[in-house]
């Protein structure tokens, strides 16, 4: 039977083990992006002589986003920087169909702008 030394208290990983056994925040949950489709949501920071530890968890993300294939093919052109007409010549539709597409997923996506939705959809992983 292995025997454990005793962890001095205020050590970094004791103090880490306890706030994830009492499950305290000590600052607000918050989320990050974190790639392969994961969420990182943060649960407490401790910062002890000049390092950082994080106490987070990682989690599936949330597939709230239901756009066409069309319209992501849309998003994806306008990500690489294509006008509209230029867009529409590629698909063999006419301009105002792309910003009738452009319009569709701004509005499902509560945004205003190319640049928002070139954000959003790259922060989810989709373009």
């Amino acid at each position: 039977m292995r025997t454990m030394a005793p962890r001095t208290p205020g050590t970094p990983e004791t103090m880490l083990r306890e706030l994830a056994r009492m499950s305290v925040q000590t600052s607000p949950s918050r989320q990050l992006p974190h790639p392969g489709g994961l969420l990182q949501e943060v649960l407490a920071e401790v910062d002890v002589e000049g390092t950082t530890y994080r106490l987070s968890r990682l989690r599936q993300r949330p597939r709230t986003l239901d756009l066409t294939p069309r319209e992501l093919e849309i998003a994806r052109l306008v990500a690489k920087g294509l006008p509209t007409k230029a867009i529409g010549a590629m698909l063999g539709i006419s301009g105002w169909t792309v910003l009738t597409h452009l319009r569709r997923v701004f509005a499902r996506l509560s945004l205003h702008s190319r640049t928002a939705m070139v954000k959003r959809l790259s922060d989810e992983g989709l373009l």
